[in-house]
Formats: C-alpha cells, sequence, structure tokens
C-alpha cells in the first residue's frame, strides 16, 4: 500500500497494487475479435447504430452502407441529432445552387454529386453531375465521376466510356486518368492488343505509377511480350498499395512462367530452369513477398519439367514432389480448397507416376468447379481492398462462373479430355478477353498438338 501526505497531513493519494488479472480463455479471445456487425434490424439501441455506422463511413467499407444504420436509428428516434446530420448535412451544399455564374454552380452541382455519391443516393448524384457538366464542359473532374456513376449505377458502359473520353480530353497528361481509363475498357471486354497499343502510345504516363505498369506488364504477359514485362519489373522499384496486393508478385512469376516455357519450346531447358528459379524466388524490389500460404505448385512443376529434359531425374521427382504437395491456396484474403494451381499438382502427381492419385484430385477439382459454377457470389467481410472493389463495380457473379469454367477445362484437360477443355477455354475467353491463364493454357495446348502433328 502506498499513501500519499500533504504538509498539513492531509491524504491526497493512495496505491494498492492489484492483483494480475488471470490470462484470458480462447473463448474470451474470440469474443474480443472484430466481427461483422449485424443487419440494422437486429441492432438494439441507437447509439449502437449511429456508431455503426460512423465505423461504416470511416472505414469506407466497400460493400456496407452506414446511411441504412442511421436511417434505421431514425426510425426509432426521429430527434437524434447525430443521425439528422449524417443524412441530411448535404441541405447547406444546395443554397450554392442560387448563385448567378455558370462555373460556380457547376462547382456546387459537382460538389453535392460527390457528397450524395458518398451517401449511396447515387441516382440524385449522377443528375447534379450531368447538370454540372452542362454548365462546365471543360470539366474534367466532372466527366470522370459521371463516368464511374453512368458504369457502376445506370450501367450504362457506353455513355460511361464517352464520359472518361471527355475527362481525358481536357486533362490528356493526367496518368490517373489513364489508370482508370484503361480499368473501364477491361471492364468493357476491350481485347488485350488494343489496350496495350493505348498504353504503349503513352508510355511517359505509364512510367509515373506503379499501378499504370502493373497494368502494362499485364499487358506484355497477355500479347506474347515476356521478355519485355519482365524487363520494365526488374527496372523498377515497386511500392506496395492497397488494393495491389500480389499484382507485381503475380505479373513477375507469369512473365517468368512464359519464358521458360518458352525456352523448353526451343529446346533450351538450362535457361528455362534459370527463368523458373526466378520466379520462385522473386526480386525484393517487387515491393511484396509471396504469402506463407500461397500455392507455388505451377513453378514447382515447370522447374522439375527443366530438370528432367537436363537429365537430372533425382531433382526433378523432388520440384514435382514439392508441386503435388499443395492443397488449396490463398486467394483474395482467404484459404480456397482448390484453385487454378490443383491442375499442376496433378500434372506433378502424373509425372511420379501416381496416376490414381491424380486423378482423384482432378475429379476433386471437377466437382468443385462444377458446385462453383452453381454457388451465389460473395465476397468476405473483410476483403475491402480487393482490385475488383476498388472502382469500377465487378459482376461478382459472372467472374465466379468464369472461374468455375476455367477450373472445370483444367480438369477436362488432366483427365485427357483435351477437346471438351479447349471448348471451355474458348468460352472463357470469349467471356473474359483477358484472361491471362486460359490464354497460356490454350497455348501450352496447341503447342502439344502441334509437336504431336510435327513427330508424326
Amino acid at each position: 500500500m502506498l499513501i500519499v501526505w500533504d504538509g498539513d497531513g492531509r491524504e491526497i493519494i493512495r496505491y494498492a497494487q492489484q492483483p494480475a488479472p488471470e490470462l484470458p480463455t480462447a473463448a474470451d479471445l474470440e469474443k474480443l475479435a472484430a466481427s461483422e456487425p449485424p443487419p440494422p434490424e437486429e441492432i438494439a439501441s441507437a447509439d449502437e447504430l449511429y456508431f455503426t455506422g460512423l465505423h461504416l463511413e470511416q472505414y469506407r467499407h466497400a460493400t456496407r452502407s452506414p446511411i441504412l444504420y442511421w436511417q434505421e436509428a431514425l426510425c426509432r428516434d426521429p430527434g437524434d441529432a447525430r443521425c439528422n446530420l449524417a443524412v441530411g448535412a448535404w441541405e447547406h451544399l444546395r443554397r450554392s445552387l442560387l448563385l448567378d455564374q455558370d462555373n460556380l454552380r457547376a462547382r456546387a452541382h459537382g460538389a453535392i454529386g460527390n457528397w450524395l455519391y458518398a451517401k449511396r443516393r447515387h441516382a440524385e448524384a449522377i443528375r447534379h453531375w450531368q447538370a454540372a457538366v452542362r454548365l462546365q464542359p471543360d470539366n474534367a473532374v466532372i466527366w470522370r465521376c459521371l463516368g464511374i456513376g453512368l458504369f457502376n449505377i445506370s450501367r450504362k458502359p457506353a455513355a460511361a466510356q464517352r464520359a472518361f473520353s471527355q475527362a481525358r480530353r481536357f486533362t490528356p497528361e493526367n496518368p490517373r486518368l489513364l489508370y482508370e481509363y484503361d480499368q473501364l475498357l477491361k471492364g468493357l471486354g476491350v481485347l488485350p492488343e488494343k489496350r496495350l497499343r493505348l498504353l504503349k502510345a503513352e508510355e511517359h504516363l505509364v512510367a509515373v505509377r506503379d499501378d499504370l505498369t502493373i497494368e502494362f506488364c499485364a499487358l506484355l504477359n497477355q500479347c506474347g511480350q515476356p521478355q519485355i514485362a519482365d524487363a520494365v519489373l526488374e527496372a523498377r522499384r515497386f511500392q506496395p498499395w492497397e488494393g495491389g496486393e500480389g499484382e507485381m508478385l503475380r505479373q513477375y512469376v507469369r512473365a517468368n512462367l512464359l519464358l521458360g516455357r518458352q525456352a523448353l519450346a526451343e529446346e533450351n531447358p538450362s535457361i528455362a530452369l534459370d527463368h523458373f528459379q526466378r520466379a520462385l524466388h522473386p526480386l525484393p524490389t517487387l515491393g511484396e513477398a509471396r504469402h506463407p500460404l500461397a500455392n507455388c505448385a505451377d513453378i514447382h512443376f515447370w522447374t522439375g519439367e527443366a530438370q528432367s529434359l537436363l537429365g537430372e531425374s533425382g531433382p526433378a521427382a523432388e520440384s514435382w514432389k514439392r508441386a503435388a504437395e499443395f492443397r488449396g491456396d490463398f486467394q483474395e484474403m482467404s484459404v480456397q480448397s482448390y484453385s487454378e494451381l490443383t491442375f499442376d499438382s496433378a500434372r506433378a502427381l502424373q509425372r511420379l507416376g501416381r496416376k490414381r492419385e491424380a486423378t482423384r484430385l482432378l475429379r476433386g477439382l471437377l466437382t468443385y468447379a462444377i458446385e462453383l459454377e452453381k454457388q451465389a457470389a460473395t465476397i468476405d467481410y473483410f476483403a475491402t481492398s480487393l482490385p475488383t472493389l476498388l472502382l469500377f463495380d465487378d459482376d461478382l457473379q459472372a467472374r465466379q462462373t468464369t472461374k468455375a469454367l476455367f477450373l472445370q477445362a483444367q480438369a477436362h484437360l488432366g483427365l485427357g479430355d483435351a477437346r471438351a477443355a479447349r471448348r471451355l477455354l474458348n468460352d472463357v475467353i470469349r467471356r473474359e478477353p483477358g484472361h491471362a491463364a486460359s490464354a497460356d493454357l490454350l497455348s501450352g495446348i496447341r503447342r502439344s498438338s502441334s509437336e504431336v502433328t510435327s513427330s508424326r
């Protein structure tokens, strides 16, 4: 016990050491873990509704709206000043629409549109942006906002492209606008070759941004120029950014796998092995490391192929064994039981002579893919920084269907039905012209077919 008195003998502080608290149990820790908030109607108090909405707004959550929580609070307590302010602050902005100068009223319409869009009042926001560009046609910022609204809300992709073209017309040297315009073209299904021509014409802008550089490298890989992609990636020091997780590593690995497979086709296994080793040990300048749960079956499979051609049967078997041991993958912030790399694990099992295991794995992949095609697409509550959530809305169901079709194609190919695989892969390419894995797999099927033809 510690007691402190002043000069007159009055006690001013008393302190007694408290016993050490008991260590929390696993159940206690589980209660403290972050969890998804319940729907508004299931929350007990207006206070909790307000703070849940405030958290969602500050977090800028990609799939939950704070407005719904505040509106539920106002249904219970119409006089709640906090929620009234949260949903009604835009009233004072409307007064600025009374100004008599077009450029000032255009700015007011633009600001109101921005505020309304942030509050999920999308249709009203679009009307204000449309009014703004009528009053000030050279306002690139509002044309950009309007393009986003037309694509995400009005579902008018052609009008969205025209709006972004106008934005780029008035600020042609803005690299962010170029990146966003390219992302719009990607969402519209524009052919990779056409997008690559656009970015090559603007390489001075591409070089300004990491995200634009990575998209440039992805298009180079897709269009059969992995050597240029590899050179660009090697010459640049990247900084990680939210939404870009895995992108630098993905393009670096793809470039080296493509170069290695090209070297194998040219009967240069030693050069191929060098590229596969580079894929396995990425450059520190990429700004990110491989996730501990990430699947590397593809790299180990192709490493084994090169080692086998070099006569290194022991190391080749070891590489195929590593590829075969991978199960599942870590994708989009969660662990997946099957992935696009399951196919490489199955091929490695085949190389090791474990054909029954390979067949069982491929049949499991096919069953999973068929079921995935039927499921409703969802996003994990905590997966808020995925590339598909950053600017333009993605059709989650269509993307999941495309993935399911690709996995089915892999399974059919591994099970020996190349015709069914080719049909499914062509379907995937029609749905998504820039689908990287389908392009690479189709290329491999064509190469195998030509090798069989030439051997005859």
